[in-house]
């Protein structure tokens, strides 16, 4: 997503099947179309409520011939955003992954997955990648790092200086959710804020949480250079998980976020949207899946709630 997008913007073109039956054939390979409406965006991260997605046009790009992958400490989030947008100078378009992973969620990994960070403990880790058919990138993240020591942002750090050294760096970020399923009973979010106001966002949600709960442990990772974290949050034997949802939602409703970056909202999601969303999203919504499926037959209970005669609140 970092480098090429969303799937909104990948996908050029869409074969869709309605509720009447009529097949709408919009397989057009362009990547430039403003004749109208767009009207594929609404079928994608729709969940299959507003229609049946039976083909679709995909923009593909070529497969890098080079990567590097850098692992870095840092004290504060702050400092990791000073970092992403040095990052973002010295490594330009190559940057593909961008990953931030608290202190926490690197010591549940090493307690349950027997894996050791190469670099000594921060607050914060950094998971840096960046991949081009071009050469040069090892240099440009040699430079990157130089700059982060020089300036007193990085505590530590480490380039991978082989493939397999660059595994063992992805395998501490894609071990946490299993570490976090080991360690006991969690909750799960998929929040974004603007990058701008992370900090403060993660101060916010922090104080909220333990508003609610006294032995609530936070677990949180995700992607930094979209804005997109994991929110999670270890629960204890006494913590309500309506309430810590509630905590975390309202946090980022107070910095102008959304409850689900990437994952949608399914029939999980479905209660808090209601409860976060303004009213006047809230009817477009119902009006346009009453437009499209008035009788409500696609994947009933998802993505939206049922409609509210009295309005929505």
């Amino acid at each position: 997503v970092l480098r090429h997008g969303t799937t909104r913007a990948l996908v050029l073109g869409l074969e869709v099947v309605l509720a009447d039956g009529t097949i709408v054939n919009g397989l057009r390979h362009l990547r430039k179309d403003n004749a109208g409406y767009d009207w594929k965006q609404l079928f994608i991260g729709a969940e299959g409520t507003l229609g049946i997605v039976t083909a679709a046009v995909l923009r593909l790009v070529p497969a890098p011939r080079h990567s590097v992958t850098a692992l870095l400490s840092v004290a504060d989030v702050e400092t990791a955003i000073a970092l992403y947008a040095k990052a973002q100078s010295e490594i330009g378009d190559a940057l593909s992954a961008f990953e931030l992973i608290s202190g926490e969620s690197i010591a549940l990994v090493e307690r349950h997955a027997g894996l050791k960070s190469p670099i000594a403990a921060g607050e914060w880790f950094l998971l840096i990648e960046a991949a081009s058919s071009l050469t040069g990138l090892e240099a440009a993240m040699q430079v990157l790092l130089a700059a982060a020591f020089e300036e007193e942002l990085a505590l530590d750090g480490v380039i991978a200086a082989s493939h397999q050294q660059a595994q063992s760096l992805w395998a501490l970020r894609e071990h946490v959710t299993e570490a976090e399923a080991r360690e006991g009973r969690g909750l799960k979010h998929d929040i974004s804020v603007p990058l701008t106001v992370m900090p403060a966002y993660l101060a916010d949600a922090r104080a909220a949480v333990a508003a609610v709960s006294r032995t609530a442990r936070l677990n949180v990772f995700g992607h930094l250079g979209d804005g997109n974290l994991h929110y999670n949050v270890l629960l204890g034997p006494e913590d309500h998980p309506a309430a810590v949802n509630r905590a975390v939602h309202d946090a980022v409703v107070r910095h102008r976020g959304s409850i689900s970056a990437e994952h949608g909202l399914g029939q999980y999601r479905v209660g808090e949207w209601q409860r976060t969303k303004p009213a006047a999203e809230q009817a477009l919504a119902h009006t346009i899946k009453q437009a499209i499926d008035p009788a409500g037959l696609f994947n009933p209970g998802k993505v939206l709630a049922a409609p509210n005669k009295g309005g929505a609140a």
